[in-house]
């Protein structure tokens, strides 16, 4: 997700966002409001916000007409009844292009892996993982199977948000381990001159303007990196003491967040998928 340069605290309305940060501040305790509220709002961005609806067809169907009109929708696999009486079958737009001149449906279907069908309300952080296995699920409601959620769904906005709240929960707690092992406004020294200044003029607006704040609440997220990777104390403290290490990982969360930001594409191709489970994990 280029890089949008605002911070939770310099891009929106000040006061609202103070009080963002201040919460955010106890974010690593999880019993806290804040780690509550994100409980709340993972378990409530679910595979059945992402899914569309699941398109049948005739198993007697022709093939190269159904490829047409899958190719014609955007669909990449439909579920046709089993000829046979028993389990349904599913096919892949890729399977059917292909089909010879007069090849029914049914020759190409397959049948479906109890390991494809999950939960509507399975989570879409858990998800993320499981589609590094395989590239579509279909969503079980009791006992119906009501939808498809395949790998370019998770471009969809519930994603984004899931994603967008885990970055600011990890600006959070950077922000905590920064001021934590540098107090009284220490860090600031290791700030580029220039950036320091933005941060003081900014803190100094705030300030005349009778809000509660910070000096680190007026860092934007570059400028937490930035800390902490200057600063081995906090690297340590966040479990990695490698500044290259930390260093290239923050580039991809901070590119994430600028994907995200300007709405530019997530998923570009499976191994993206990969990518963006092991950068979820690593935040």
């Amino acid at each position: 997700m280029k890089r949008a340069e605002t911070n939770v605290s310099g891009g929106m309305n000040s006061r609202v966002s103070d009080g963002i940060a201040a919460i955010a501040q106890l974010a690593g305790h999880a019993g806290s409001l804040f780690g509550q509220t994100l409980a709340k709002l993972e378990d409530s961005l679910t595979a059945a916000m992402i899914a569309s609806p699941l398109e049948w067809c005739r198993a007697d169907d022709e093939a190269r007409n159904v490829a047409e009109w899958m190719e014609a929708r955007g669909y990449s696999q439909v579920v046709l009844e089993n000829p046979s009486g028993g389990r349904a079958l599913i096919v892949s737009h890729a399977e059917l292009k292909d089909a010879n001149a007069g090849e029914r449906v049914a020759a190409r279907g397959k049948a479906i892996d109890a390991d494809a069908i999950i939960s509507h309300d399975t989570g879409i952080k858990r998800l993320l993982t499981m589609f590094t296995r395989r590239n579509y699920f279909l969503t079980l409601r009791g006992d119906r199977v009501e939808g498809i959620v395949g790998v370019s769904d998770l471009d969809k906005l519930p994603t984004r948000v899931m994603l967008f709240v885990h970055i600011m929960e990890l600006e959070a707690r950077l922000a905590e381990a920064i001021v934590r092992e540098y107090p009284e406004d220490a860090w600031a020294a290791h700030l580029p001159g220039g950036r320091k200044a933005k941060v003081d003029e900014l803190y100094q607006r705030k300030r005349e303007r009778d809000l509660q704040t910070s000096r680190i609440h007026c860092t934007q997220f570059c400028d937490k990196g930035m800390l902490c990777l200057k600063l081995p104390r906090v690297r340590e403290r966040l479990g990695d003491g490698s500044a290259r290490q930390w260093d290239r990982r923050f580039d991809r969360i901070q590119e994430l967040r600028n994907v995200i930001a300007h709405g530019e594409a997530m998923i570009t191709d499976e191994q993206a998928v990969v990518e963006l489970a092991e950068l979820v994990q690593a935040m």
